[in-house]
């Protein structure tokens, strides 16, 4: 289990009101959509993935529940990083399928402004 607390006081509570969403753990890709909390969604760091397996997990994700997580912190960079060719060849991917995902993120920020 992820440690989400300081002092035994729940860090991620302090920010629910902040963030739409919140990457708090390395896990598998959930069963499904109702398993996922928002406010602790996990989180993938493909380092030195190939654009082949980034595009991979983006399509296992979408067979099973709406929205893929992961993170790396630059390109040919030197923590978490993935080749620039590879980063070029999941973004390529995501551009050409843009009817079928989107930046969740930016959805669900969009959502919850229009229902206040």
């Amino acid at each position: 289990m992820p440690i989400k607390s300081v002092e035994n006081r729940s860090y991620v509570d302090a920010f629910i009101q902040t963030f739409v969403g919140i990457k708090s753990h390395v896990r598998k890709i959930p069963k499904n959509r109702c398993s996922i909390n928002m406010m602790n969604v996990p989180v993938w760091s493909p380092l030195g993935k190939s654009g082949a397996e980034l595009i991979t997990y983006v399509q296992k994700w979408l067979s099973r529940v709406p929205i893929a997580n992961f993170t790396f912190h630059g390109a040919d960079g030197d923590y978490l990083s993935v080749s620039k060719h590879a980063r070029q060849e999941l973004l390529d991917y995501l551009v050409s399928n843009a009817d079928t995902y989107r930046n969740v993120n930016l959805y669900v920020k969009k959502m919850l402004t229009n229902t206040f």
